[in-house]
């Protein structure tokens, strides 16, 4: 992830005027599932996945790339020596899957609703300016009895603006849908 981040942002950010006649995220819902069939969220419109999501994440860019939103899904016990709490867990994915993007962004925390069975999350959202062109999204760090969770939506600014309601509500349809491994195979070894 942290090496499509860059690259994901430029075009973002080089899509100021994109082609497509509407701003607005909008079809038919669809669910989205990691490859290793442990989490899924529902969304609207049509995306589509990129070549280089881990097998315990969902990286989904909007039809007209003016959009994108990841999902990483970590056991606890995967993250035992790496993170004690939701704090730790946020501070390992920022470091590692998100500081391409918080680094330079404007953040403020903020609210977002999540699943009944997360017990604990934190929200921010941000703006990633470069002159006229931005990209707004926000991210949501969870914990469910058993995972970790980082939620990350992000859009060309006009697209941002027209469709953030439903980027948000899109996160209470995330689910864990199969057992998650405890331990990577690194780890057994």
């Amino acid at each position: 992830m942290k090496k499509t981040i860059p690259v994901l942002l430029s075009l973002l950010l080089s899509l100021g005027l994109f082609s497509c006649g509407s701003t607005s995220i909008s079809g038919d819902n669809a669910v989205y599932t990691n490859p290793a069939g442990s989490v899924s969220i529902e969304l609207p419109g049509k995306w589509t996945s990129t070549d280089k999501a881990s097998d315990d994440t969902i990286d989904v860019i909007y039809s007209n790339d003016a959009a994108e939103v990841y999902i990483q899904c970590l056991s606890k016990g995967q993250l035992d020596y790496l993170a004690q709490n939701l704090d730790g867990y946020a501070d390992y994915s920022t470091v590692n899957n998100l500081g391409d993007i918080l680094m330079d962004a404007e953040t403020a925390d903020t609210e977002i609703a999540v699943p009944d069975y997360i017990i604990n999350s934190r929200a921010q959202s941000f703006t990633l300016k470069n002159g006229d062109d931005a990209v707004k999204g926000f991210v949501v760090f969870m914990e469910s009895s058993r995972c970790y969770y980082t939620c990350l939506a992000m859009a060309v600014d006009e697209v941002y603006n027209a469709s953030e309601d439903k980027l948000v509500e899109s996160v209470l349809s995330i689910r864990e849908i199969t057992d998650i491994p405890e331990e990577t195979e690194s780890e057994e070894n």
